[in-house]
Order: C-alpha cells, then sequence, then structure tokens
C-alpha cells in the first residue's frame, strides 16, 4: 500500500492526490504519457488528407472509364449508321451513372438528403431526355418525374431542419405539397383547365384556413377545449367552401348540398364546447369525470 511523500498518509491505488497535503501522488507502476505532442494531430490530418485523396481519385478513374465507354459507343454509331442515333440512350445512362456513382467522391461531405436530392434530379432529367430521344416529346417521363418529385417531397419533410419548422409546420408543408403536386398532376397529365380551376380553387382557400387555424392554436391558452373548437370550425368552413366551389364550376350555381350534413355535426358540437368554455361548472364537472 503506497503512502504519501510529505505526511505519510496511507493512500489507495485510485488516489492522485493526498487527501491530507495535496501532494501529487506518483505511482511507479503507471507511466506518464504526455500529451504535448504534435504527433496524432499530424497522424489524423494525414490521414484524413489521404482518405480526400484516395476519394478523388476513385472518382477521376471512374469518370474516365464512364467518358471512355461512351466515346466507344458513339464512335461504334458513326461507323455502323454514320450519325449519332441509338448511342444516345447508353449515353444518357452513363451520364446518370456518374451523377450517382462518381461525382458524389469529389464532394468533401455527402449527407442522405443532399445525395437522394443529386439523384433524384438526374433521374428526372435523364427520363426526360430519354424520352425525348426515343419519342420526340414528354408524354410517359412525365408521370414518372411526378412520382419522383411525390417521393422527394415526402422525405424533404422528413429532414426538414429545425430552424424551418420554427415558421413552417411538418403539416403545412405536406399541405403545400399536396397541392402543388396536384396542380402539376391536372396541368401536365390532363391538361383540362377546369380540373386546374378546381384544384387551385379548393387548394388555396385550404391553405389558408390551415395557416389561421394553426396560428390560433399556437397563441390559444384554452387548452384541449380551445383546440377542438378551431378544429371544428375548420372543418365547417372547409367543407362549405368546397361544396360551394364544386357546385359553381361543375353546375354554374352557388348552393351547398352534402356540406350540410356534416355541419348539422359540427355546428351542435361547437356550441356545446363553447357553452363549456365559458362555464366554469360544467368545466369541473368534465374535469372530475375525466379524472375519475
Amino acid at each position: 500500500m503506497p503512502y504519501c511523500v510529505e505526511c505519510g498518509v496511507e493512500l489507495s491505488e485510485y488516489h492522485k492526490k493526498c487527501p491530507l497535503c495535496q501532494t501529487e501522488v506518483m505511482h511507479p507502476n503507471i507511466k506518464s504519457v504526455s500529451d504535448n505532442t504534435d504527433y496524432p494531430d499530424y497522424r489524423a490530418s494525414v490521414n484524413g488528407q489521404d482518405k480526400r485523396a484516395r476519394r478523388i481519385m476513385t472518382g477521376i478513374i471512374l469518370s474516365i472509364q464512364l467518358f471512355v465507354y461512351s466515346v466507344v459507343l458513339v464512335f461504334i454509331n458513326l461507323i455502323i449508321s454514320g450519325r449519332i442515333t441509338w448511342s444516345l440512350i447508353p449515353v444518357l445512362s452513363m451520364v446518370l451513372v456518374w451523377f450517382g456513382v462518381a461525382w458524389p467522391f469529389f464532394k468533401k461531405r455527402n449527407t442522405f438528403f443532399r445525395l437522394f436530392t443529386y439523384d433524384a434530379l438526374a433521374t428526372s432529367l435523364y427520363l426526360i431526355l430519354l424520352n425525348l430521344v426515343i419519342s420526340g416529346n414528354i408524354s410517359w417521363a412525365s408521370i414518372a418525374v411526378l412520382a419522383i418529385v411525390w417521393m422527394w417531397m415526402i422525405i424533404a419533410g422528413i429532414f426538414l431542419t429545425d430552424r424551418i419548422r420554427r415558421f413552417v409546420p411538418v403539416t403545412l408543408y405536406y399541405l403545400f405539397s399536396v397541392f402543388v403536386l396536384s396542380m402539376l398532376t391536372v396541368f401536365i397529365i390532363d391538361g383540362e383547365p377546369l380540373a386546374l380551376y378546381i384544384t387551385s380553387a379548393i387548394g388555396v382557400p385550404a391553405l389558408v384556413i390551415s395557416l389561421i387555424s394553426y396560428f390560433i392554436i399556437k397563441a390559444s391558452k384554452n387548452g384541449v377545449i380551445g383546440l377542438l373548437q378551431v378544429l371544428l370550425a375548420a372543418v365547417t368552413v372547409m367543407c362549405l367552401l368546397t361544396d360551394l366551389i364544386l357546385h359553381y364550376y361543375l353546375f354554374s350555381e352557388i348552393k351547398v348540398s352534402w356540406s350540410l350534413i356534416v355541419s348539422a355535426v359540427t355546428v351542435p358540437c361547437l356550441t356545446t364546447l363553447y357553452a363549456v368554455h365559458k362555464s366554469r361548472e360544467l368545466k369541473s364537472v368534465i374535469a372530475r369525470k375525466l379524472h375519475r
């Protein structure tokens, strides 16, 4: 058992200083290693630079290989046909492979969302150009691109940063995404102006009511009852507006039909919640019932 060299107090193995005189304890069996050496930092820096160089070299090798393959295909096409025709399809595929496989090796930092965005953009451009090369127009590629855009919107909502979420809630982001995608689908695929007008006429009020409801709920201090009141009021107003818009655009008349059934359910519920909110006695009775 070691002892302090100054005061002679008995020490344990875990003592680094004497508990009585605070003299530093030197354990003869433990070798002290100086932390002031630059070797570990230098080694880490060298390893980082070496790894970066290997990544760039891998990207260069892949780029050269894909470029050589593309040149060979174009050269064969020119020899056989005298002009560039079918070789455009594999060359476009090589460009897509370069974006997805070789190009990330040149980037210092790669995240999943960044790579997914690059791949989605490259795949969309590839499908559009492929449709143009094969058919001379954009037909089936528009449907595939819309599917890719929809998948990107879903993934982007998951990876929204906290700074953006303070101003744009995820729910409103997805509502806006559905609205934009619906208009794009109607405009690109159907090409019917009436469907586009109906989609925009219903989508804009839905976004406005969602925003108003969100800020009312955030500013409200009424708890669950206030939240239910705002949600029921938003559902009622949205159903009435949708019913009016559909009758106006489809039948050229201003009236409501099915939304009256929804209102017959939501309005009594709103009235009941308002009465409960105004009456302290009802609140206390409901609170006691719920706690039981």
